[in-house]
């Protein structure tokens, strides 16, 4: 069956500004700078983040490549960084085959990493940044770290999570941390702009509810008048057909318990096959959908979702933060407000089914079609 996608920009600005300081600079160097990755676990997220990220700054001329592949079968971000430490290239920046750690989603295990880290950073001194990836990663590093710059990248907010002191400033002279306030209370507000519903669901992994402002969604709806119904699903990295299971479980609970005429969709556990699954599912209920993890669940058949370009353009944000940092700025002082350009995907032929047409002048209203892609 050919799809049709169509892509709206949406914009939204938010405030820029910086605390200068002059004591977390990375000093010139002859050699390239030595860069290593701690990941809070496998997920798919992370491993294109460090795509976007690797992208930047490639094209901003950081390293020579950085096409790397997201690998398939897996979520790990191990087999990223190794084809980095084989390929990026360039005078500015190195890749060291064993500069990858991760906690893998166990906090117990977790102090060990943090500590084999520093122990590098201190003794070994062969590490001049270091990029986190997740909520966990970042804050046990931020904590532990404050002689060479951490660059933070977490899809939580940074403020929030305790990893960065304000929007305008880490509160570390060696940090840096990308915040994008209310990025999913956002998305949902556009969701609801587009359907005015009055039930919204919710069904997330309850180690997650942070990394998706479910509380700060829940008092948005209020606000808005919308009874919000959140229900959690045991998420497990090792058992993606089980996570499914219970997660359609809970869709179904509400779609036919709660009787939602919308859902929020924080990422598709399984597989291409069992999210077109789940998208038959909400069709036949004429349940309107919008996922929150990329564009992938609305090529399956989501009714929205966020464009993968604002990976890319927060890579690029990323990237460009790092360059900074290699030309001796403080970590500091670098502007870490995300301003980003929201483009939302939709998927014509989910619309049809659910025989909703888009409002010619709500187009112009919102934003601006940007151009169709079909899809086989």
């Amino acid at each position: 069956m050919r799809k049709l996608l169509l892509f709206i920009a949406l914009a939204a600005l938010l405030p820029i500004a910086a605390v200068a300081d002059e004591s977390a600079r990375l000093a010139p160097a002859a050699r390239p700078a030595s860069i290593v990755l701690l990941d809070s676990g496998p997920y798919q997220l992370y491993q294109q983040m460090l795509q976007a990220t690797a992208r930047g700054l490639s094209e901003i001329g950081v390293i020579e490549r950085g096409d790397v592949a997201v690998p398939s079968g897996t979520d790990d971000l191990e087999p990223m960084w190794q084809w980095l430490a084989n390929h990026a290239g360039g005078r500015s920046l190195r890749f060291p085959v064993d500069g990858h750690y991760s906690l893998d989603w166990d906090t117990r295990s977790g102090a060990a990493v943090f500590d084999e880290i520093v122990e590098r950073v201190k003794k070994r001194r062969d590490v001049d940044l270091v990029f986190c990836i997740g909520t966990t990663a970042c804050r046990g590093l931020v904590e532990r770290i404050s002689s060479v710059p951490v660059i933070a990248y977490t899809s939580t907010n940074a403020v929030r999570a305790g990893i960065a002191a304000s929007l305008e400033d880490s509160g570390r002279e060696n940090v840096h941390a990308v915040v994008e306030p209310e990025r999913f209370v956002r998305q949902m507000r556009i969701f609801y702009e587009l359907f005015s519903f009055d039930r919204l669901g919710f069904v997330y992994p309850p180690r997650m509810a942070n990394r998706y402002e479910v509380s700060a969604i829940a008092d948005a709806c209020k606000k808005l008048q919308v009874q919000f119904i959140g229900r959690p699903f045991d998420y497990t990295d090792n058992d993606p057909s089980g996570s499914f299971d219970r997660f359609f479980a809970q869709v179904k609970n509400l779609v036919e318990k709660d009787r939602v005429e919308a859902i929020l969709l924080p990422f598709l556990p399984g597989t291409a096959s069992t999210s077109r699954e789940l998208a038959r599912y909400l069709i036949e209920h004429k349940v309107f959908s919008y996922a929150l993890s990329g564009s992938t669940p609305v090529r399956n058949g989501v009714l929205l979702g966020m464009d993968d370009s604002n990976i890319n353009e927060l890579g690029r944000f990323e990237a460009q933060v790092i360059e900074d940092v290699l030309a001796g700025k403080s970590p500091r002082s670098i502007n870490q407000s995300y301003n980003p350009q929201r483009t939302v995907i939709v998927n014509l032929t989910t619309a049809m089914e659910l025989g909703w047409q888009i409002p010619y002048d709500l187009l112009h209203t919102i934003g601006e079609v940007v151009k169709y892609h079909a899809l086989d």
